[in-house]
């Protein structure tokens, strides 16, 4: 029977959500981090913690504006109060003593730059940042003067306006990223009115019509000439998604150039996913081994073409039996819900009656055409084509594997397990928080949990797969002598043929440095989705002249260095100026004009769908940052990981050599480039796989439609008079969007928003995980950042966590005591009716202070999960952090410490193995898998659903947090891979 407590959660709204949060981050300190014991007893040395003249200045004038902001009566009626003048005075005077310590730092800098012999240009703009600094600090000092030696309130009140409005024009630090509430991380939303159609004039009013190019050409293997248009060389070409590598090709000769083969292969083996439009090359397709109906034709024409037969697209409508869409779709029982789900992924659909049943699913869809010698042999023997064939090896049925009964063979009591935790601490509904919840109790039932699954396993299961274990679906295998006579459903109608895909069925990226005065893009380079997906983009700065190259030389102490610590931790950023540039696999494609360090550049994405141009997206990066830019569609690459750890092992031999001609001739490609594209690309992997995991145990559909963003090192800035000064080593930052299409297969609304939720959780724990798996060792160690971990960090610290609705605001923000810029996009996200979840008070990890706190839309249960500064992400400052600083700037910094780099390579190249097993064994590839995995990825489904006596919000919630194990615990090496890849 329920307590008391369970039955006032099943009535009450108000504090759910939260709970669910606190639940999942019981397990956080456990489960975040492999570095995770290092860490704990991580101090920052004194060193890092001890802040440069200019930085303290920066802060006291920043808490004078704070204090002049929060005077008594606006600042116009008493002024500041007796009380709080003899905190203001000592401000003035340290902010005083301090200006006189900045002037003789200037002066030390314009000693350096005359004994290294800078150029003049350099020379010119020490002076006029000199310049500048002395005069609008003047104007401060006169200021506050006149405010502490004021003789009446009146005149003491009219100073502080004056002071206030001088220091508040001024920028004391980075810029808040805002908080955009049509821009949320985002689910895409069914499409009911979006329906296939049925008559060729519609197709011509979307202006998607046939394309191919009138040319002739003859072809020496293949005889075409009793085929109308089979000559035509456009359908034997490359395209951005018809990519012939070597890899395809490789296949092709595997498969003998066979069309019947090819056929046979993909059909059997390549998963199809219900969206629509074009996200991945063929190249990619044959690497995961799942795509929608336009990736599998993409890859199954690059296989054709590579054969020499010249093949096409087919766009068009079918019809599709009821039964066999529900189980194509996945396993749905219900056919509102499948065709719900079809719609998230785009897919035009519409149900066909028949004697007041619906019988058949009508949809867009995409197949294959290939100029085939059909007669008589269908294709068994290729001499002379003499028949455009049509073929669908995206379309098949489904075996599904439900996995194992975990609560049956556990026994354990999801109810009385949850009843147990909460009343470990304390839940007030009516305030809407929670505190001291003890994470113990969890812990210890999925230790006893875990015992018993594993003698489970070991004496009932032989060499068991993912799919034993958690379940997952395999493709019913067929085996065809020859092509098949006709496709495997009726086709309403064949719209039009293509030897590439248009735009118009593509999704495409655009990048911009900026928008224009109607919040346009300027300057945008745009990108079909499949040219970009997975693919090494970086945004870094170069120096923008030779005096800018031998002034970062100069920052170098003489006599070379020996030791991290004779690095510069700080460079004066006014004295240099940079070119951002945008690579694509190492080649430029786009740069902007040259800009200081330290100054921002407002980098633009903006995302354009089948159906819609999304919301573009703006990220302030600071100049002298070197990010990886994140463009995944659907998957992540098996070969694009495993390519970039052999990139990874190929910089660790040449720091293995000793050889300091080949150590000095890395770069920060070689080195930072690889690491923190394994980041985003492990980040991607751990979401997918683990988001495939939880749909499985729930009944629900999930698949990654887009994720963008960056994974990088990002400099901190010292701003003084609102001048950035200097650049100062930083940290790698995470800022990434994602879109997710959903369902549950009873398409429950409530059901829908909860499992949202918990994706959002699961994406802002890894955006603290995957960095400490990325760049942190027991002798560099570091601790990061996320909305998640702030909440964790706050909870296991004593803090309330709060869930704040625009109904309980005036009563819960009085207990906030975050920064005002994130008070004020709190304030603005309640305005518009979303609501909030936050701790009270600032938490700390090493080299960062500030608050987590998410923001999600109650409707749809998608949300920002956000960190002080705006960033919807998460951050690290590590042991090495210098050291990126150096590289991201000075040539050939990597021969000084190839010792240090080693580890650091030896960490990643360890994630990278744990990223690529997680995507392996969890995304329906059914290898095999160790006890101690599978009883990890099993322990998911301990907690009884909505069929259980307990919240199923609270028991999905507990899930979510059980899946977070597996990424910690389940995958530590190599030995656990469970694909054979390729």
């Amino acid at each position: 029977m329920q307590n008391s407590l369970i039955g006032a959660l099943r009535d009450s709204v108000l504090p759910l959500r939260m709970i669910c949060v606190v639940i999942i981050l019981a397990f956080g300190g456990l489960v975040t981090s492999p570095a995770v014991a290092a860490i704990r007893d991580y101090k920052a040395p004194a060193a890092e913690a001890a802040s440069s003249q200019a930085s303290r200045m920066a802060s006291a004038l920043r808490k004078i504006t704070y204090m002049l902001d929060k005077a008594p009566g606006g600042m116009a009626a008493q002024g500041l109060t007796a009380q709080q003048m003899p905190d203001f005075t000592s401000l003035q005077r340290k902010v005083a003593d301090l200006n006189s310590a900045v002037l003789d730092h200037f002066h030390a800098v314009g000693e350096m730059i005359q004994a290294k012999h800078l150029p003049k240009v350099i020379q010119e703009r020490q002076k006029a940042t000199v310049d500048k600094y002395k005069k609008a600090m003047g104007k401060i000092l006169a200021k506050l003067n006149a405010v502490a030696n004021s003789r009446s309130n009146a005149e003491r009140s009219a100073n502080i306006q004056a002071a206030y409005k001088l220091l508040k024009g001024m920028k004391f630090k980075r810029s808040h990223q805002p908080y955009d509430p049509n821009n949320l991380n985002a689910a895409f939303k069914a499409h009911p009115n979006h329906k296939p159609k049925t008559q060729r004039k519609q197709f011509l009013q979307a202006n998607l019509f046939s394309k191919p190019r009138p040319m002739f050409a003859a072809l020496d293997s293949f005889d075409f000439s009793r085929l109308a248009g089979a000559s035509n060389p456009v359908y034997l070409e490359e395209t951005p998604e018809v990519q012939l590598t070597q890899a395809i090709r490789d296949k092709a000769a595997e498969l003998d150039h066979d069309p019947v083969k090819i056929y046979d292969w993909v059909r059997n083996h390549v998963e199809w996913i219900p969206t629509w439009g074009a996200f991945q090359n063929s190249d990619m397709t044959l690497s995961t081994r799942r795509g929608n109906s336009m990736d599998i034709t993409s890859l199954t024409i690059a296989l054709l073409r590579a054969s020499g037969i010249p093949s096409r697209y087919v766009y068009g409508t079918i019809d599709v039996p009821v039964d066999k869409f529900m189980n194509w779709v996945g396993d749905f029982a219900d056919i509102s819900a499948a065709q719900n789900y079809a719609s998230v992924g785009g897919i035009a659909t519409a149900t066909v009656t028949s004697g007041g049943q619906v019988t058949k699913m009508r949809m867009e869809h995409v197949w294959v055409e290939a100029a085939i010698d059909y007669y008589p042999s269908r294709g068994a023997r290729n001499v002379s084509a003499d028949s455009w064939v049509a073929m669908d090896p995206s379309f098949k049925q489904y075996d599904y594997k439900p996995g194992l009964d975990i609560a049956k063979i556990t026994g354990l009591d999801g109810g009385a397990l949850v009843d147990a935790f909460q009343a470990s601490g304390t839940v007030n509904e009516d305030e809407g928080w929670v505190q001291g919840l003890d994470p113990a109790i969890i812990e210890n039932a999925q230790q006893q949990a875990n015992e018993k699954l594993n003698a489970y396993i070991t004496n009932n299961m032989n060499d068991p797969t993912a799919g034993d274990v958690v379940g997952g679906r395999r493709a019913i295998i067929k085996k065809y002598p020859d092509l098949p006579s006709s496709l495997p459903y009726h086709v309403v109608i064949a719209g039009h043929r293509y030897a590439e895909l248009p735009d118009g069925l593509r999704y495409l990226m655009t990048f911009a440095f900026g928008k224009d005065v109607l919040g346009q893009p300027t300057d945008p380079i745009q990108f079909p989705w499949a040219a970009v997906n997975n693919e090494r983009i970086t945004l870094s700065f170069r120096p923008a002249t030779d005096a800018d190259k031998r002034t970062l030389r100069a920052l170098l102490p003489d006599g070379g260095v020996t030791d991290p610590s004779q690095l510069p931790s700080s460079i004066p950023a006014y004295l240099i100026q940079v070119v951002p540039e945008l690579k694509l696999n190492g080649k430029v494609i786009k740069t902007g004009p040259a800009m200081n360090l330290g100054e921002e550049l407002n980098f633009v994405f903006q995302v354009r769908t089948p159906l819609e141009t999304r919301p573009s997206y703006t990220y302030k990066v600071i100049a002298g940052s070197y990010l990886a830019i994140a463009t995944i569609g659907q998957n992540v690459s098996f070969s694009r990981l495993l390519s970039v750890k052999d990139h990874l092992n190929d910089v660790k031999t040449i720091l293995q050599s000793g050889d300091p001609v080949r150590i000095g001739a890395l770069s920060r490609e070689d080195v930072l480039g690889n690491i923190y594209e394994a980041g985003l690309l492990g980040y991607f992997a751990e979401y997918n796989a683990v988001g495939h995991l939880m749909a499985l145990q729930r009944r629900a559909g999930h698949g990654l439609s887009i994720g963008y963003g960056s994974f990088g090192y990002e400099p901190n800035v010292v701003y003084l008079v609102g001048i950035p000064t200097a650049i100062t080593s930083g940290g790698v930052v995470v800022n990434m969007r994602i879109g997710s299409f959903i369902t549950t297969h009873k398409n429950d609304r409530n059901e829908n928003i909860r499992f949202n939720e918990q994706l959002g959780l699961l994406s802002s724990m890894l955006e603290s995980s995957v960095p400490e798996q990325m760049l942190t060792t027991p002798d560099h160690p570091g601790e990061a950042i996320s909305a998640a971990k702030a909440m964790e960090k706050a909870e296991l610290g004593g803090q309330r966590i709060y869930h704040i609705t625009p109904a309980n605001m005036s009563d819960t923000l009085p207990s906030i005591h975050h920064g005002s810029l994130v008070m004020q996009e709190i304030r603005a996200a309640l305005a518009v009716g979303d609501e909030v979840i936050t701790h009270t008070a600032d938490v700390s990890v090493p080299g960062w202070t500030g608050a987590g706190y998410i923001i999600l839309d109650p409707q749809t249960g998608i949300g920002a999960y956000k960190i002080g500064g705006g960033t919807n992400g998460g951050y690290l400052a590590t042991g090495i952090s210098v050291l990126l600083l150096a590289i991201t700037f000075i040539p050939a910094v990597a021969a000084l410490f190839p010792t240090l780099l080693f580890f650091v390579l030896m960490t990643a190249i360890v994630a990278v193995l744990t990223f690529t097993t997680v995507l392996s064994s969890l995304s329906g590839c059914g290898g095999k898998v160790g006890v101690g995995v599978a009883v990890l990825a099993a322990f998911i489904s301990l907690i009884p659903g909505e069929e259980g006596e307990i919240s199923r919000k609270v028991a999905s919630a507990v899930r979510l947090f059980l899946s977070d194990f597996i990424l910690s615990n389940g995958f530590t090496s190599a030995e656990n891979a469970v694909c054979k890849l390729g």
